[in-house]
């Protein structure tokens, strides 16, 4: 057992497409710290980690990139048709990534740790579990996910459903189901029913929170910043359609939707909303990768207070480096704070993996990359 320093730990699981992401990161919105075992799993492999040498050992040379990087697509056609592959490349990994979660939680201030893992059954990572949540989707809405979300074809997305074991098989050990089927306010409504039977102490400090209009006044100014939650989701459309800046969000309800994704940090002027940045940390890289601003806003020096409350909040969730990635144009209005310690990249500069494919994931033509290392102990550093 790790010694959790009387943390609960929440293990999230089910099948693919079935919405397990989307509810670690609503219950991160409610308090918890989430750790995502699948992609401690791909840093274990990573060139330099404890676990690179050991797979290539096992599984050949020819698995490599060009980068000399394993080539996970390749490594996945050999072990998702090979059992015994499969279980090798298991017996390698699992340690690791146990190893990494232990740490994660010992480090993590939170009181309340959700591991989501689709192995989370068949893993060691269960054996210090205290509940565990089961996703669940129709085979139709998860086909149609795989579809949209990842491009993968009807017989293909057919074949990896059968592949994993069955859905009823988990929920068998479920404390909290949650039917990820309907709309995703009814999947918000079901996450925070589970979590406050769970946690029923929590409903009186989410109360006082929300009295907390406010935010935090910024000193010897009108303004005060506010972490998101999903219900500013009216508000925060409102202030995109007041400034012609929807893109994808058509109403407060596509909004909602995001915070399945992302955080949003929001600044105020009396009470009247001016700035908004969305950013999400994933794989322990903390990303801004929106920011929007009320057309009349002048005063930009102040976006780098919502920089440093995300930066904040990006170490709480253990978050290695936070990239910012912007358009140019809105870029060169922001003078970044010399105290942030922000500087300017390419992506070819980032030495870690994990931060480039994050920079790669979004960036679009004509950003600019601002860069920030949070942390030097890095997880799945070599052994």
């Amino acid at each position: 057992m790790v010694n959790k320093d009387k943390k609960t730990i929440i293990g999230l699981t089910g099948n693919i497409a079935t919405g397990k992401s989307v509810v670690r990161k609503m219950l991160q919105h409610l308090g918890a710290f989430g750790i995502d075992a699948d992609t401690l799993s791909h840093r274990a492999m990573a060139k330099g980690a404890p676990g690179y040498e050991q797979v290539i050992s096992e599984f050949g040379h020819h698995i490599l990139g060009k980068d000399m990087e394993i080539d996970r697509k390749k490594l996945g056609r050999i072990v998702f048709s090979n059992p015994s592959s499969l279980k090798n490349l298991e017996t390698i990994i699992h340690p690791l990534v146990r190893q990494a979660a232990k740490f994660l939680i010992s480090s993590s201030t939170q009181e309340v740790i959700v591991i989501e893992a689709i192995k989370l059954l068949e893993s060691p990572i269960k054996d210090f579990i205290d509940y565990i949540w089961v996703t669940t989707s129709s085979e139709e809405i998860q086909i149609e996910r795989l579809g949209e979300k990842r491009g993968i074809l009807i017989k293909d997305a057919k074949e990896i459903m059968e592949n994993q074991s069955s859905q009823d098989e988990k929920v068998k050990f479920a404390d909290s189901i949650i039917i990820n089927d309907k709309s995703i306010e009814d999947t918000w409504n079901q996450v925070q029913r589970a979590w406050f039977e769970l946690f029923p102490e929590k409903i009186s400090s989410l109360a006082s929170q929300e009295k907390e209009e406010s935010g935090r006044l910024l000193d010897g100014s009108n303004y005060s910043i506010i972490r998101a939650t999903p219900k500013h989701a009216k508000e925060i459309f409102e202030f995109l359609e007041s400034n012609n800046i929807n893109g994808s969000i058509f109403s407060d309800r596509d909004v909602i939707h995001t915070f399945g994704e992302r955080a949003y940090m929001l600044l105020k002027k009396q009470n009247k909303l001016t700035a908004v940045i969305g950013w999400q940390v994933e794989n322990l890289v903390s990303v801004i990768d929106e920011i929007w601003l009320d057309k009349t806003f002048s005063e930009y020096e102040l976006v780098n207070e919502l920089y440093s409350g995300i930066v904040k909040f990006s170490k709480e969730l253990q978050a290695e480096a936070m990239l910012i990635i912007i358009d140019e144009d809105i870029a060169k209005k922001i003078p970044v704070d010399s105290g942030l310690k922000l500087k300017s990249v390419d992506i070819e500069d980032l030495k870690i993996k994990a931060w480039r494919e994050a920079a790669k994931e979004k960036y679009k033509d004509n950003s600019e990359i601002l860069f920030k290392q949070l942390r030097m102990d890095r997880i799945m550093r070599p052994l």
